[in-house]
């Protein structure tokens, strides 16, 4: 498991590099969001789920921005079916939880089925 972590963070280096970012900055952005992710979840009392430490728009059920991320990676086929994929796993386990209602769920699957058809 820890070498999907390298491999999330080489996916997300290589669609922001398309970007046109400086490579300092897009090292220092990139490490700056996932230490920002895991300390979220690390801060959760050990009984809290995982999926409390979102902040993302799978989290809010944003159809919209998901739809807008998933256009914006596309130009990087495995970094869009990764980021499509794993939207999808967020959306339903949100759903599961009851922290997302399904048809809101069902609308974040759709937009990222349809991404991972394109590609």
């Amino acid at each position: 498991m820890a070498n999907d972590w390298v491999a999330l963070f080489a996916t997300a280096q290589g669609l922001v590099e398309r970007a046109g970012l400086d490579r300092d900055a897009l090292r220092h952005g990139l490490l700056h969001l996932g230490r920002t992710a895991l300390l979220r979840v690390a801060l959760l009392p050990a009984q809290a789920p995982a999926l409390a430490g979102l902040t993302v728009a799978v989290q809010r059920g944003d159809v919209a921005t998901v739809g807008s991320h998933l256009r914006a990676v596309a130009a990087q086929p495995a970094g869009a079916r990764l980021h499509a994929a794993a939207s999808i796993v967020l959306a339903q386990a949100l759903s599961d939880s009851g922290a997302l209602d399904a048809a809101t769920a069902a609308g974040v699957v759709g937009v990222c089925g349809a991404a991972l058809r394109r590609t």
